[in-house]
C-alpha cells in the first residue's frame, strides 16, 4: 500500500500544479492569480484537515500570542494560531431545517469545516478551509449517522483576491462531481443588507465550549442567533483574549461582516459555514456571510467576523454560471455563460499539468526564536519568493515538533530552500529539520551553522535527495515479540483484526505509557545520514488527543528522544489499519554504532489500545 502521510493543519496553500495559488502553507502570502484547484491535481495522500482559522482565544495553558514585553507571537500549533471557527451557546437545530448546510470531511480526520449548498453541484465555503482529499456531505444532521449524500469534489475556486494574512475575501467555491438532492440556499446580492442590529443565524458542528484549555465538538448540527455589528464599531473592538490584549483596528474590511451576542458565537470547526437571515424555512433563508475568523469564541469584546457574501456576489454568480451544470435560476445564467453539460473526456494524466508534494518538518531546540526559512523559485537565474516562515511578528516555540511546518504541491521548476539560525549554531539535538519533495528526502540535518541552502527540481527526479540505501531491520511479529522487548500492558496475538502477528499496546496503568522497544539495533553502515521507520498500526477505542509515539536513541545511551506522535481524532481515527506510516530522524555527530527505536501508547485507560502489525527500519543515504 502507498505510504500514508499525515498532514496537520497549517496556514496557507501552495501554488497547486501551476494553477496559481501562489502561497505556501506556513508561510507569507503572495498575490494569487486565478485560484482554481482541480481535484485531479491533488497529492493522493491521506492527509489531515488543513486549515481552520482558529481563534486566539483557544490558547491552551501556554502563552502563545503577543506580550507587552516582546510584541511577538509564539507559534505552538498552527491549528490554534490561525484557522477555524465555532458554535457557542445556541441550541441543537431541527433535523432538516437547514438542508443546505454541508460538512467537509476527510476519511482520516472526519469533519473539519462547513459550507453551504448554493447550487445542486456547488458549495460555498471559506478559502482558509481549502485543502485536498476531502468529500462533501450533504443532508447529515448528526455526524455519527450515515444519513445524507457523500459527493466527491471536482474542483475548488478561491477568490482571486483572497489574502491569508488578513483573511480578506475568504471565499472558496467547491464544485462537485455530482448533483445533490438537497435544497439550496439563496445568496444576498445587496450591500445594504443586513443592517446593524439585525438578527442573523449561524450553524455548524464546531466547538461548543468557549474555553482556553479544551474543546468539545458537536456531532449534531447546532444553530445560534447573533446580532449584526457595523463594520465601524467592529473595527473599534479591543480587549483581552486568553489573557492577552488584542484589537480589531485595521483588520475589518468591506468584504467582512461582524456579528455577536452575549455568550453566543461560532467557534472551532464551524469555518466555512453559512450565516443567514432566517425565513419561514430553509427555502426562504438568505445567506449573508461565511464563517471566517475572530478573536476568541463568544468573547464579550470581540464579534465573530464573517466573509460578506454581497461583496462578491457578482464573482460567485460568474463562476457558478460558467462551471455549474445546474446553476440556480436566480443567477439568470445565459447559455453562453453556462458550461456545457457534456464535457470532453479528460486528457490522460501523463499529459495534464503536474505538481509534486513538498513538505518542511521542523523540531526546534531551546532557542527556536533564532530559526527562520524561505523557499524561492528560480527562473533564468532570478529567485522569487514562494513562501517563508515563521509568519511576520512570530517565532517558533522552543523544543516543539512541527510536522509539516510548511507543505503544499509545487509546480514544475527549479527551487532553492534556505534555513537560517541567527546565532549561527544550527539546531541543537534532538532538534532537526527535514525537507521532502515527491516522497524523497532532500535534506535531513541540524548542524548547518548560520545558513544552509538546498536546491531541487520539481518535474524530474530531484538531485541530491536522501534515498533508502539499506534495510536495517524488518519485523512482522510472526513469532511473539520478535526482536523487540515488551513493556507493561503489552500483549501478543497470533491473529487479530485481520492481521497475522499483532502487538497490542494497552495503556491501563494511567500514569505510564505501554511500549515495545529495541534498544540496540546494530548499524553495519555508519555513514547513514538518517533513519526511516515504517510501520502499520490500528487504533482501538483511543480517546481524543491520546497518542501513539515513536522515539529513538543512539548508542544505547538511554536518552530517548521523540521522533513523532500521531494523535487520535487529529492524525488518525479508530477501527482502521494505517499501513506504511513513515517517520524519519537524522544521525548526526560522532560515531554511531547502534540505534534504538521505541513505540509507545500514550493513553489513560485499559480500553485504549494501539495495535502494531509490521515494522521496517531503513537507513537513509
Amino acid at each position: 500500500m502507498a505510504a500514508i502521510k499525515f498532514i496537520p493543519v497549517s496556514l496557507l496553500l501552495l501554488q497547486l500544479c501551476g494553477l496559481s495559488l501562489g502561497r505556501l502553507i506556513g508561510g507569507r502570502n503572495l498575490s494569487p492569480e486565478r485560484n482554481v484547484i482541480d481535484a485531479n491535481d491533488y497529492d493522493k495522500v491521506d492527509d489531515l484537515p488543513t486549515p481552520t482559522r482558529i481563534f486566539p482565544k483557544k490558547l491552551g495553558t501556554k502563552r502563545r500570542f503577543k506580550t507587552a514585553q516582546d510584541d511577538v507571537q509564539v507559534i505552538k500549533d498552527f491549528h490554534e494560531l490561525v484557522g477555524g471557527t465555532r458554535i457557542i451557546g445556541g441550541s441543537l437545530s431541527t433535523k432538516g431545517r437547514y438542508p443546505y448546510a454541508v460538512s467537509l470531511r476527510r476519511e482520516s480526520a472526519g469533519h473539519f469545516c462547513g459550507g453551504s449548498l448554493i447550487a445542486k453541484d456547488v458549495v460555498l465555503s471559506a478559502a482558509h478551509c481549502a485543502t485536498s482529499n476531502f468529500k462533501v456531505v450533504v443532508g447529515r444532521h448528526s455526524l455519527n449517522s450515515a444519513d445524507g449524500e457523500v459527493i466527491r469534489v471536482k474542483a475548488q475556486v478561491l477568490h482571486p483576491q483572497y489574502s491569508s494574512p488578513d483573511t480578506n475575501n475568504d471565499f472558496n467555491l467547491i464544485f462537485l462531481e455530482g448533483s445533490a438532492e438537497a435544497d439550496i440556499v439563496s445568496l444576498n446580492p445587496s450591500n445594504g443588507t443586513p443592517d446593524e442590529g439585525d438578527s442573523v443565524t449561524v450553524m455548524g458542528w464546531g466547538d461548543t465550549v468557549a474555553s482556553n484549555s479544551y474543546s468539545q465538538i458537536s456531532n449534531t448540527l447546532r444553530e445560534v442567533e447573533v446580532k449584526v455589528v457595523s463594520n465601524q464599531n467592529c473595527a473599534r473592538s479591543k480587549g483581552f483574549a486568553g489573557g492577552l490584549y488584542n484589537s480589531y483596528q485595521g483588520a475589518i474590511s468591506d468584504n467582512m461582516l461582524c456579528a455577536k451576542d452575549i455568550g453566543e458565537d461560532s467557534c472551532q470547526g464551524d469555518s466555512g459555514g453559512p450565516l443567514v437571515i432566517k425565513g419561514r424555512d430553509g427555502s426562504t433563508d438568505v445567506q449573508v456571510g461565511v464563517v471566517s475568523w475572530g478573536i476568541g469564541c463568544a468573547n464579550e469584546d470581540f464579534p465573530g467576523v464573517y466573509a460578506r457574501v454581497s461583496s462578491v456576489y457578482d464573482w460567485i454568480k460568474s463562476e457558478v454560471c460558467e462551471r455549474s451544470s445546474d446553476p440556480p435560476a436566480e443567477f439568470g445564467c445565459s447559455s453562453a455563460e453556462k458550461e456545457p453539460e457534456t464535457k470532453p473526456e479528460a486528457e490522460p494524466e501523463t499529459e495534464s499539468a503536474t505538481c509534486e508534494p513538498f513538505s518542511f518538518d521542523l523540531r526546534t531546540d531551546q532557542h527556536a526564536s533564532e530559526l527562520s526559512w524561505k523557499l524561492n523559485a528560480i527562473d533564468g537565474g532570478v529567485e522569487s519568493l514562494v513562501g517563508s516562515g515563521p509568519p511576520a511578528n512570530t517565532y517558533y516555540a522552543n523544543n516543539y515538533g512541527y510536522k509539516d511546518a510548511a507543505y503544499g504541491c509545487l509546480p514544475p521548476g527549479n527551487y532553492r530552500f534556505y534555513i537560517y539560525d541567527s546565532y549561527g549554531d544550527g539546531i541543537a539535538e534532538p532538534g532537526y529539520y527535514r525537507l521532502t519533495a515527491n516522497g524523497e528526502v532532500l535534506a535531513l540535518s541540524r548542524d548547518f551553522g548560520a545558513e544552509r541552502s538546498t536546491d531541487f527540481v520539481v518535474g524530474s527526479t530531484p538531485g541530491g535527495t536522501l534515498t533508502t540505501d539499506a534495510t536495517i531491520l524488518e519485523e512482522d511479529f510472526d513469532s511473539d515479540f520478535g526482536q523487540f522487548i515488551a513493556g507493561d500492558d503489552v500483549k501478543y496475538y497470533a491473529k487479530l483484526r485481520g492481521r497475522d502477528g499483532v502487538i497490542r499496546l494497552e495503556n491501563g496503568n494511567l500514569s505510564a505509557s505501554s511500549m515495545i522497544w529495541y534498544d540496540e539495533i546494530p548499524l553495519a553502515n555508519e555513514s547513514h545520514a538518517g533513519i526511516e521507520v515504517a510501520f502499520s498500526f490500528y487504533g482501538n477505542r483511543m480517546e481524543y488527543n491520546e497518542q501513539i509515539c515513536v522515539d529513538y536513541m543512539v548508542n544505547n545511551d538511554k536518552n530517548w528522544a521523540e521522533v513523532e506522535c500521531f494523535t487520535s481524532g487529529i492524525n488518525f481515527y479508530n477501527y482502521r489499519w494505517y499501513d506504511e506510516v513513515t517517520v524519519s530522524f537524522p544521525l548526526l555527530g560522532g560515531s554511531i554504532d547502534s540505534i534504538g527505536v521505541r513505540f509507545r501508547c500514550d493513553a489513560n485507560d485499559n480500553d485504549d489500545d494501539i495495535l502494531i502489525d509490521q515494522v521496517k527500519i531503513t537507513g537513509l543515504a
